[in-house]
Parts: structure tokens; C-alpha cells; sequence
């Protein structure tokens, strides 16, 4: 199985090195947006704006040999509205609510082995990386406002925003496990895959479960004269 990985064709490049093949491999990608937009003018002196994006993408990634990439999918949500306060031709306020969330799945494709493969480099690593599958979602919450004032050659403004970020999710390191076959025994690297004699196995057990949260404060004041 693990030699069924590699492409069933003969180096092509062995100029460069003897084992050196350069091939191609297809990759697809789907991508679905949609959006909404309402601007409302409340009064002459209040508007209102409401704004939403959705965003869908699902890679099946190229594979050179089995299992290489991970195929991916992100959805990516944006929530916004926002007011607007004209107290005269001089002084404005805008203030701001938002909220994105994006997701993102990472997956070993259909046809990879199982644990990561390493040939100390002799030949491709059969993959993805160790720290696939990831199973991660973003939130963030953020909110600013704007305050803007003209008097005479000067233009003031001032400003603060908050945000707080959420990150929700499964990742680890080596969960599928990793085989290195290398120089050892008395043999090749490529004797001991061959014999199916690994130098070392390695893999992680426990909870991958990650969650963090965080805070972001900035402020502003300036003047255009």
C-alpha cells in the first residue's frame, strides 16, 4: 500500500537526482460567495447600514503521491451594522458592531496511508503533515466608533475599538503517528521500507481540544488642519 502511494512512472529527471520525477497532479477548488447590502436613511440626521457576507470553499488538493495534501474546507460568515449620526455640517458619529466567524477543516484525502511516512529525505515524505486533521473555528466579536469635527482649518477626530476573539478547535501534533525509516541496521533507507523495518515510531495520545480567548483595545485621536 505504501508503495502504491507513488506514481507508477520512472524517474524523469534523474540529471538532477536518480530517483527524481517530475509529474503533475490535478487540483479543483469550489468557490460560493454571497452578499447583502441594506442602507437605510432613517431621519436626516440618521442612517442606518446592515451588510452580511458568506464565503464557501472546498479544496480537493493535488496529490504527487498518495496522500501528500490535506484537502480543505473554510466557510468564512460576516455580520455587520452600523449607524450614523450627523449632528450638523460640522460634527459626525459612526459607530460599529461586526461579528466573523470562519471554519476551517483540514483532512487527510481518501487515499493517504495513515501516519505520516519519512524517508530522511531520500524520497517524499508520504503525508499530510503530523498536525493534520485540524478542526478549527474563529469567532470574533468587534465594536468601534468614530467621531469626527470641523472647526474652522482644523479637522478633528477620535475613536476607540474593542474586539474579543474566540478560537475553538481540535489540533495536536502526530495523532495519526509518524514512521522514519532511515540509514540503520546495516541497511539503506530504502532496504529497511522495503523490509517494513522502521528506525522509530512516534505518536501522541491525550485531549486535542484547544480553546482560547482574547482581548484587543485601541483608541485614536488626531487632528487633519
Amino acid at each position: 500500500r505504501y508503495l502504491d502511494a507513488f506514481p507508477n512512472e520512472l524517474p524523469n529527471r534523474t540529471d538532477i537526482n536518480e530517483r527524481a520525477l517530475n509529474t503533475n497532479a490535478p487540483q479543483n477548488l469550489n468557490d460560493d460567495n454571497a452578499s447583502a447590502r441594506l442602507d437605510q436613511q432613517l431621519t436626516s440626521k440618521h442612517s442606518l447600514n446592515l451588510r452580511y457576507a458568506f464565503t464557501s470553499q472546498i479544496l480537493d488538493a493535488f496529490q504527487l503521491v498518495a496522500g501528500q495534501n490535506p484537502d480543505t474546507t473554510t466557510r468564512a460568515h460576516t455580520a455587520q451594522i452600523s449607524w450614523a449620526f450627523l449632528k450638523s455640517a460640522q460634527t459626525s458619529l459612526l459607530t460599529t458592531a461586526m461579528f466573523d466567524r470562519v471554519g476551517s477543516l483540514l483532512v487527510p484525502e481518501p487515499n493517504a496511508v495513515g501516519p505520516q511516512v519519512n524517508f530522511t529525505n531520500v524520497i517524499t515524505t508520504l503525508g499530510p503533515g503530523s498536525n493534520i486533521p485540524i478542526d478549527r473555528a474563529q469567532n470574533r466579536f468587534r465594536y468601534g466608533t468614530a467621531m469626527k469635527q470641523t472647526k474652522g482649518r482644523h479637522n478633528w477626530y477620535a475613536g476607540f475599538d474593542y474586539s474579543r476573539r474566540q478560537l475553538n478547535g481540535t489540533e495536536a501534533s502526530s495523532t495519526r503517528g509518524n514512521l522514519y525509516f532511515r540509514n540503520d541496521l546495516g541497511r539503506t533507507v530504502m532496504e529497511n521500507f522495503l523490509l517494513g523495518i522502521p528506525s522509530r515510531f512516534s505518536g501522541s495520545v491525550g485531549s486535542i481540544h484547544r480553546g482560547f480567548r482574547g482581548h484587543e483595545f485601541a483608541s485614536f485621536i488626531g487632528d487633519d488642519f
